[in-house]
């Protein structure tokens, strides 16, 4: 039997010590794992995430991969999966921090109302606007 590569995705906060992430933000964090059992996959998993600098806050997902499918899968996941297979282990951060976007931001659907720019009878394009 060839190389194992497994799946672990968490809910996680970051330690007091980590360099890019305040302590109160959370993310989803996905781990790529070269183990053979579901015991050895969720300490390897744990061991990543403690270097890191990740606290686990629950576990959401813990699975085996098959190669024909990460393959065919392809992108970003292929990738996390050969670097995996290669150095043993590959981390992927979904962040659950978004920034509000300030009030005639272009980026705000409320933007063109405030520089005076719509005009009535047109129809508005909305976006939704991450954080709220």
């Amino acid at each position: 039997m060839g190389t194992v590569v497994s799946r672990v995705g968490v809910r996680a906060k970051p330690a007091a010590n980590h360099p890019e992430f305040k302590e109160w933000e959370t993310a989803n964090v996905i781990v790529f794992v070269q183990a053979d059992g579901r015991d050895e996959t969720l300490a390897r998993a744990r061991e990543v995430l403690r270097r890191e600098r990740w606290e686990v806050l629950e576990l959401q997902l813990c699975d085996r991969l098959i190669e024909d499918r990460a393959r065919e899968q392809g992108g970003e996941f292929w990738g996390l999966y050969q670097a995996a297979q290669s150095r043993g282990a590959a981390i992927k951060v979904f962040s659950a921090k978004f920034r509000r976007r300030a009030v005639g931001h272009p980026g705000d659907p409320s933007a063109a109302r405030h520089r005076g720019l719509h005009r009535p009878g047109r129809r508005r394009r909305w976006w939704p606007a991450l954080g709220h």
